[in-house]
């Protein structure tokens, strides 16, 4: 249990599968609602298929998945919460439409939620002004950075005022200081909107630490779950820990919670786990290498 009143999503034994390769195996994770909840792993350790489901945007092929009080196997359910949920794909502006302007787009998003047009200036005007869009509110997304796509895409997604968001790495190929910005944008989402409940995948180390509840996963499972404090001394299983350009691997006989690992601040867990000497399997890259984080390169 995640010891929290209640819960924005119940995954029980999922598995999903693309032809051989296995996405999922046997799933079992309860999010918390009303938070910040964020996957951290390296690339293809189902992160994206989780959160796909999760959104509804893909079929549940094997377990059951409970998503805003309902079975996302009951179409009625799925039908009726789908307006609730606000889903950023993976991939710079994977939900715009290139050639649109940066107000038709997300005037497009408020129209397919049946948004009169009062209520849409509204929220385009408000959005505009909190992304510092407004500027750009005639620029064709197609001319947009990589940062002002991501942020229109949060636009986007929110035009709806949503109960859940769910963000599947979206700060990938942005730099630094767009980062940052987005995040801050997030954190001021969230104080005006109490009670949304956000989930996100990355791969940044520094990002998780912003989160309020971690779930560390790789190979299709997860590996723990926990508060990023909770997660800093993880035991019984070799993880990888970093402080941005540092990484400390901590064995097995991890120290207790008294007496946290050397590396301050700890930022996240990289979600791959490492047996002794054991190279990776040659379907998924190291965590040290594909787990993403600042520029300057990890000392040995």
């Amino acid at each position: 249990m995640i010891g929290r009143e209640r819960s924005v999503a119940r995954i029980e034994d999922v598995t999903q599968r693309y032809g051989t390769a296995v996405a999922l195996d046997a799933v079992t994770i309860e999010l918390p609602a009303g938070c910040m909840v964020g996957f951290i792993g390296p690339d293809g350790v189902g992160k994206s298929s989780l959160l796909s489901i999760v959104a509804g945007a893909r079929q549940v092929q094997s377990g059951n998945v409970f998503v805003l009080d309902g079975d996302m196997k009951d179409s009625a359910h799925r039908a009726a919460i789908c307006p609730r949920i606000a889903y950023m794909p993976q991939g710079l502006g994977k939900n715009l439409y290139p050639d649109l302007s940066v107000c038709e787009n997300i005037e497009f998003f408020g129209r397919l939620f049946g948004q009169s047009r009062s209520e849409r200036d509204s929220r385009i005007s408000e959005l505009l002004k909190s992304t510092g869009l407004a500027s750009f509110s005639n620029r064709p997304a197609k001319k947009l950075s990589g940062g002002m796509r991501q942020k229109l895409g949060l636009c986007c997604s929110l035009i709806h005022d949503p109960d859940l968001l769910i963000l599947d790495e979206p700060t990938t190929g942005v730099d630094p200081l767009s980062r940052r910005q987005f995040w801050e944008l997030i954190d001021r989402m969230r104080s005006r909107r109490q009670g949304m409940s956000v989930v996100v995948a990355t791969a940044y180390m520094e990002e998780a630490e912003r989160f309020d509840w971690l779930a560390a996963m790789n190979a299709g499972k997860v590996l723990a779950t926990g508060s990023p404090g909770s997660l800093r001394c993880f035991r019984n299983s070799s993880v990888a820990v970093t402080t941005g350009c540092r990484y400390r691997r901590i064995a097995s006989s991890t120290p207790s919670l008294s007496s946290p690992p050397a590396v301050s601040p700890v930022v996240s867990v990289i979600s791959q786990q490492l047996t002794g000497s054991a190279s990776p399997s040659s379907g998924a890259r190291s965590s040290a290498s594909s787990a993403r984080t600042a520029p300057a390169r990890p000392r040995p």
